[in-house]
């Protein structure tokens, strides 16, 4: 239960277990206790006014106006604003993966959501693997990588060992040799070297005698170029 500081009972010791929390980005400072009554959690305010019904396996705080409510071994976003549970789609792990995205997994697929309201998956659960690369997305699917955008229109097929964008264009690995495409998927130099490495103004290409040239974003030569 909890007293306050003369000693009077505020909340009466009827919950196995009672976390504090106050969501410091709310304009309003609420104050909430996080209950847990045998092994299912809910959430309650100081006046015990019930904000969460106790009936999730957990409940995981993510933002001042969402929380990640977990029910049948699978987790749903929990709007405050709304007071509502998206039940559209659970998930089994999931990952603040930037500023703008969640990425959030189920089996193993995962995909990404967005940060401003958790509601529209931004691909089906389909890859293996996907990666925000500048506004596009590195996808994995059958163990091969592509590019995609957000509309999950293909851009460079899914076909390669490993995919990254550098310089503006995709650096790439098929057969074990790399090359370098456009992002129209022109290929700018054949999959035929040992190893290529981009960094954010030069690319380094290890040449067949395993001898290292390097090339500005246009790939044009600028070191060891004889």
């Amino acid at each position: 239960g909890i007293i306050d500081s003369e000693n009077n009972v505020l909340i009466q010791a009827k919950y196995d277990n009672i976390e504090y929390k106050r969501l410091i980005e709310n304009p309003k400072k609420e104050n909430f206790l996080i209950v847990k009554e045998g092994d299912l959690y809910g959430m309650i305010d100081l006046s015990e006014k019930e904000i969460i019904p106790i009936k999730y396996q957990n409940i995981e705080i993510i933002t001042a106006d969402f929380a990640v409510l977990t029910i049948n071994n699978l987790k749903h976003f929990y709007n405050f604003r709304t007071k509502k549970l998206n039940t559209n789609f659970g998930f089994e792990k999931f990952d603040m993966y930037s500023r703008q995205f969640t990425r959030i997994k189920k089996g193993d697929k995962e995909t990404l959501i967005l940060n401003d309201d958790f509601s529209n998956l931004l691909f089906p659960f389909m890859y293996e693997d996907v990666s925000q690369n500048e506004n596009l997305f590195v996808v994995k699917l059958n163990s091969k990588y592509g590019l995609v955008d957000k509309n999950n229109k293909v851009i460079i097929p899914i076909l390669y060992e490993q995919l990254y964008i550098s310089c503006n264009k995709v650096i790439a690995q098929l057969n074990n040799k790399y090359g370098i495409l456009s992002l129209g998927n022109k290929v700018l130099m054949p999959f035929e070297y040992p190893n290529i490495v981009g960094y954010s103004e030069k690319t380094e290409v290890t040449q067949k005698d395993f001898k290292t040239k390097t090339y500005n974003c246009d790939l044009l030569c600028i070191e060891n170029c004889n």
